[in-house]
C-alpha cells in the first residue's frame, strides 16, 4: 500500500507555493526604497499589522534576496 501511495504522489503536479516573505517583498521594497524606512522600522511596521515573525534580520534577508532577483 505504501508503494502505491508513493507512486500516486509522484504523479501529482507540482503546486506553486509562495512563502510569506515572497508575498511581502513588494511591501518591504516600497517601505525601504520609496519611504526611506530602516529595516528595524519595517519590522516594527509589519508587527503592528499582524506579521508576528517579522524581525530586522528577516526583513533585511527578504529585501536583499528580492533586490538581487530584480537585478539578475
Amino acid at each position: 500500500m505504501n508503494n502505491a501511495l508513493l507512486e500516486e504522489a509522484k504523479k501529482e503536479e507540482v503546486k506553486e507555493r509562495k512563502g510569506l516573505w515572497e508575498v511581502l517583498s513588494p511591501t518591504i521594497i516600497e517601505l525601504r526604497d520609496n519611504k526611506n524606512f530602516t529595516f528595524q522600522q519595517i519590522a516594527e511596521w509589519l508587527i503592528t499589522r499582524g506579521v508576528k515573525k517579522a524581525t530586522t534580520s528577516s526583513v533585511y534577508q527578504t529585501y536583499k534576496k528580492y533586490k538581487e532577483d530584480d537585478n539578475a
